[in-house]
C-alpha cells in the first residue's frame, strides 16, 4: 500500500511539471525576436565544434512571426510550427529566462548579443546557434 501511495504521489508531481508551465511573457525580448534571421554560427555538441557560415554558404533562415515559427534552407520551407514564449528554468542558469516552447515539444532559451540572436538548445551537449537579422 505504501508503494502505491508513493507511486501515486510521484506521478502527480511529475505530471504537474510540464514544458508548457510558466507565465507567458510579452516584452521587448519577444518583440526583438520577431522577423527573419540567417544562421551564421553553430557551436557545441559532444565534440564542442564550431561551424561558421557566410553569405556564400547555404542559406538557413528562421522566421518568427507573431505565433508561427518557420525554418527554410535556400528558400525551401523545412518546418512550420506554432510557438510561444514563457519565463522558465534553463539548464544554463538558475534564474528564469525567456524560453521558446515549440508545438513540436522542442524547447530553446534565447538571448541577444550585439544585435544577433543566440538560440540555446535546452539539453546537455546540444548546440548554440547564432543568427543575424535579415
Amino acid at each position: 500500500m505504501r508503494n502505491f501511495i508513493g507511486i501515486l504521489l510521484f506521478s502527480i508531481i511529475i505530471s504537474s511539471c510540464s514544458i508548457n508551465s510558466g507565465p507567458e511573457i510579452k516584452n521587448l525580448s519577444e518583440e526583438e525576436l520577431l522577423g527573419s534571421w540567417r544562421l551564421i554560427k553553430i557551436s557545441g555538441g559532444f565534440e564542442g565544434t564550431t561551424t561558421e557560415y557566410d553569405e556564400n554558404d547555404d542559406k538557413f533562415v528562421i522566421e518568427f512571426r507573431k505565433e508561427d515559427f518557420i525554418s527554410s534552407k535556400n528558400g525551401k520551407e523545412l518546418e512550420k510550427t506554432k510557438y510561444r514564449i514563457i519565463m522558465g528554468k534553463s539548464i544554463r542558469t538558475t534564474e528564469d529566462v525567456p524560453l521558446i516552447i515549440y508545438e513540436t515539444g522542442k524547447k530553446q532559451s534565447f538571448e541577444f548579443r550585439n544585435g544577433n540572436l543566440i538560440l540555446f538548445d535546452e539539453c546537455y551537449d546540444c548546440f548554440q546557434n547564432e543568427y543575424v537579422r535579415l
